[in-house]
């Protein structure tokens, strides 16, 4: 019997403040949470993201817990023989201990999920204002190159006019040139003209003056 009662005392995991003597119920023993390798991201674990930590409590549990009855009063008159209440209490606080367990991590999840919407929200609104940011930015590059644009049309119409006021004033310029080589022209015509006439007179006053030399106006007057 001793040996015997020291197994069972090596194999209990349970010492509650319930319990008189250890109790072997391996088949309920506190099964430890997963470790953090195996608790896979919030979104995996709330895919139909419950309202409440009971609900999530609940779910966990589903998921977590072997073969886990309505209330610990199923859990322990299921598993138990009939007389065996002790293994039945602690099966009840294997139970609760799981439970409780389980609603402690479902409000972490619940309030892990809760952050994450909230940043989530944060970078929505981050998000909104730098692309609200851009649109304005590109609003006011596509004003300054339509701008730049009419400028360059305004700066391109004064340069034709210019162009166009240069042109004239070659042309006009070039029509005086013309007209003062015409003028030129008949001004040396004149000229020549009248270089001609004078030579001619100059000519005609010559012999005129050597006839009269040849022929004195006294020979004239005795010949009378």
């Amino acid at each position: 019997a001793p040996p015997k009662q020291q197994q069972q005392k090596q194999q209990s995991p349970l010492q509650g403040p319930y319990l008189s003597t250890p109790i072997a119920c391996s088949a309920f023993d506190v099964h430890p949470p997963p470790p953090p390798q195996q608790q896979q991201d919030v979104a995996v674990h709330m895919q139909k993201a419950p309202s409440s930590s009971h609900e999530l409590g609940a779910l966990w549990v589903k998921d977590h817990v072997q073969a886990a009855p309505a209330d610990s009063a199923a859990l322990g008159g299921s598993a138990c023989a009939p007389g065996h209440e002790r293994c039945a209490l602690a099966s009840k606080q294997a139970f609760d201990i799981q439970l409780h367990r389980a609603q402690q991590e479902a409000i972490q999840l619940r309030a892990d999920y809760d952050k994450y919407i909230l940043g989530a929200n944060e970078g929505q609104h981050g998000f909104s204002a730098q692309l609200h940011k851009m649109q304005a930015d590109a609003h006011l590059f596509k004003a300054m190159y339509d701008k730049g644009e009419l400028d360059a049309v305004e700066q391109k119409q004064e340069f034709d006019a210019q162009l166009l006021k240069a042109n004239t004033d070659a042309a006009e310029f070039k029509a005086m040139y013309d007209k003062s080589e015409l003028d030129a022209v008949e001004q040396k015509q004149e000229f020549d003209a009248q270089l001609l006439k004078a030579n001619t007179d100059a000519a005609e006053f010559k012999a005129m003056y050597d006839k009269e030399q040849r022929h004195p106006p006294s020979q004239h007057l005795f010949a009378l």
